[in-house]
């Protein structure tokens, strides 16, 4: 009788999930994603997608392997002919783009898909979208910084996979119980600087669920470190964004990883320049507009050197497709920058008004010593 009235539930379920498909949560977005993607990030044909009101069910009877990070069809919910995976998988990103990153449980399944996506996700549109997400979730996290977020050594998979297996299950008890100094104790081989993309992400996966099974203050400190490596993972998924083959994708990851991260934005301007990639260095020079100059840069020979690569820059038929809007952006980052007191974008002006002020137009070295600070601040400030 029991297992007849198993059945009739499921039956149920199965039956209203699909005439309520149009009903999505926070969870069963993040369930669909993952459904969706192989692990390489490639689309899956084949899923057990579902509605939220019969994930939310499905939930209640306990068949979804909460922890489970092979993709498992959940009992009961064979999979089926998914008729344009890649358009779900993006519809479900952009989903779960729409919760508000402020709401712990919304940043951390942003930030593990997130990460995971902007570097594995197969469609491009997709890949941009994740990047995008991962810039959102910066802001709202603080700290973040990219470029210099520190390598991971390497470790065996097999080893790192199995401590983290052990580590799960000893935290599981451990937050149950209310042990916040257990709690932490376990955690700490597993700094989040040690961890790479994907451990970091399972660990950030791990203690964003055990949240809600923690007792007393032990809740606190999973969710600190769940910030924590989520802060982690954003920034690695956001440095080899900034490398990604496809130049619509690395052109954001410049734009968002200057916002993020100030202090990198004269290195990847350079380094663009150098390659001569002008969308990159473009979105480098938009996203200063938008936040102005860091402060270490606003002065000195520093500041001069910026100055040098918008005025090198400047140059061309602003209006051809080519460079793009690169030379329209620089022009605008002189007319704010330079102090020069005019606006244009004719380039022999800010040739002629860079080389009155500084000297000869060419790529130089930056000198940052304090004697050349000194030295070029006191240029400026000579009729």
């Amino acid at each position: 009788m029991k297992s007849l009235v198993v059945a009739a539930t499921r039956a149920a379920v199965a039956a209203l999930g699909g005439a309520l498909c149009g009903c999505g949560t926070l969870e069963s977005s993040a369930w669909n994603i993952r459904q969706l993607h192989e692990g390489d990030g490639s689309p899956r044909p084949v899923a057990a997608v579902m509605s939220g009101f019969e994930y939310g069910l499905r939930t209640a009877l306990g068949e979804l392997p909460v922890l489970d990070e092979s993709g498992a069809d959940p009992e009961g919910k064979p999979a089926g002919r998914v008729t344009n995976p890649r358009r779900r998988a993006l519809a479900e990103l952009l989903e779960l783009e729409e919760y508000d990153s402020r709401d712990d449980d919304a940043r951390w399944l942003q930030a593990e898909l997130a990460a995971w996506l902007a570097v594995e996700a197969d469609p491009m549109v997709e890949r941009l979208t994740a990047v995008r997400l991962l810039g959102r979730v910066a802001f709202v996290l603080g700290d973040v910084a990219p470029v210099a977020a520190p390598l991971a050594p390497e470790v065996d998979p097999a080893e790192s996979s199995a401590a983290l297996l052990a580590l799960v299950r000893d935290l599981g008890a451990a937050a149950r119980a209310g042990e916040a100094e257990r709690v932490a104790e376990l955690l700490r081989p597993f700094a989040p600087d040690l961890q790479d993309r994907e451990s970091g992400r399972r660990l950030l996966r791990a203690c964003a669920l055990l949240t809600h099974d923690a007792e007393g203050s032990a809740r606190a400190v999973l969710a600190r470190a769940a910030d924590q490596y989520a802060r982690r993972v954003v920034a690695l998924a956001l440095r080899e964004a900034l490398d990604d083959s496809r130049r619509p994708v690395r052109a954001e990851a410049h734009r968002l990883v200057v916002r993020v991260e100030p202090a990198a934005a004269y290195g990847l301007a350079t380094a663009a320049a150098d390659r001569g990639d002008t969308d990159d260095l473009e979105a480098v020079f938009a996203s200063l507009l938008a936040i102005g100059l860091p402060a270490e840069d606003a002065s000195g020979a520093r500041r001069v050197e910026w100055l040098r690569l918008f005025t090198l820059h400047s140059s061309g038929d602003v209006f051809a497709s080519y460079p793009g809007a690169l030379p329209t952006t620089a022009c605008r980052c002189l007319a704010r920058f330079s102090g020069a007191g005019f606006s244009t974008l004719r380039s022999e002006d800010w040739v002629a008004w860079f080389e009155g002020s500084h000297g000869p137009l060419e790529a130089s070295p930056v000198d940052a010593s304090p004697a050349a600070a000194d030295s070029a601040a006191a240029a400026e400030v000579q009729p």
